[in-house]
């Protein structure tokens, strides 16, 4: 089976019909389990819900409806990786003091796109960076190569490929 890019950080619910960083990295996940056979797209559709879906009903995650990478699937995700756990839709990092901050910014083209997230007791500053490095360039790699015809998508592809590597490097030497 393939070897998945890394681990993945998921801050939002993945649904039919979104697209980004955080759906390629889904999708290079779901092939390294041998349940997507397609190449990534950053796209979630309805190849990447029927895998999502078989991926799901082989683990055994409990999701409300098939298919859908909501709560129960990222909660799922993190623990088996070790990662800090999702937080529910809404809840806020409003209590985590501000000097823990850990900003990564990215930018492809004429515009920067940074994202913050925080250290704390149960999230180490390197998972802070790895989660904002990946928000980060993911956003920067949807502004700057709209995937709207076979070269923008073809782009588009090439810049998701460099978050893993660019993310080690951005976040190297952190704890």
């Amino acid at each position: 089976m393939p070897k998945p890019p890394g681990v993945c950080y998921f801050a939002r619910d993945l649904t039919p019909g979104t697209y980004g960083g955080d759906v390629w990295c889904l999708q290079e996940f779901l092939k390294s389990q041998g349940t997507l056979q397609d190449e990534s797209t950053g796209y979630f559709g309805p190849r990447t819900a029927g895998a999502l879906s078989c991926w799901q009903d082989k683990t055994g995650v409990a999701e409300t409806s098939k298919g859908l990478f909501t709560l129960p699937s990222r909660l799922w995700y993190a623990k088996r990786h070790k990662l800090p756990l999702p937080a529910e839709e809404g809840k806020s990092a409003a209590s985590v003091p501000t000097d823990r901050a850990v900003q990564v910014c990215a930018q492809f083209g004429d515009e920067k796109v940074c994202h913050v997230c925080y250290a704390s007791e149960q999230v180490s500053e390197k998972h802070a960076c790895h989660e904002a490095c990946q928000l980060a360039f993911s956003r920067s790699c949807d502004k700057a190569y709209p995937p709207t015809d076979d070269q923008g998508m073809a782009d588009y592809l090439k810049c998701l490929h460099f978050i893993p590597a660019s993310c080690n490097k951005t976040c190297a030497g952190r704890k």
